[in-house]
């Protein structure tokens, strides 16, 4: 795959005819899971208001492989979202293994400020790229809309 320039943010998206894609890359696994999480929220929630005041959400995660991990780690996310209403604002990747995951999530709780752009069901496996870069690492995935 040809290298190239940062994606701004550290991710961008990707169009589909039914679905949506994002791309994100880091210069550690960390970082690409953290910026592919951002591009999740952007997705879905677009331009958040700032906030004091956030919470504090522990995951740990266990996959196959990095690219389960991946998504795994963004359908948390989503689950988050649709289970306890939980908006992520910042993410903070600790670990990512072959093997297993820990992050914190810091957000708030849905509220009539917050607006949804796009409603994502899940995270996929449809294309699924996760790949070692000269640079680090660049993933692409896509979104069930």
């Amino acid at each position: 795959m040809e290298e190239r320039k940062l994606l701004k943010n550290g991710y961008g998206f990707l169009e589909h005819t039914a679905d949506m894609g994002i791309e994100a890359e880091g210069a550690s696994l960390e970082e690409l899971f953290a910026n592919a999480a951002n591009g999740l929220r952007d997705l879905i929630f677009g331009a958040l208001p700032a906030q004091s005041e956030l919470i504090d959400v522990e995951v740990s995660l266990e996959g196959f492989d990095e690219e389960e991990l991946l998504v795994n780690w963004l359908n948390e996310i989503l689950f988050l979202f649709e289970t306890r209403r939980f908006v992520p604002m910042v993410f903070q990747v600790l670990q990512v293994g072959r093997n297993g995951l820990s992050a914190k999530i810091s957000g708030i709780y849905f509220s009539d400020q917050i607006g949804i752009q796009r409603e994502v069901k899940a995270v996929t496996y449809h294309r699924l790229k996760l790949e070692k870069t000269q640079s680090g690492w660049r993933a692409r995935l896509f979104v069930d809309l």
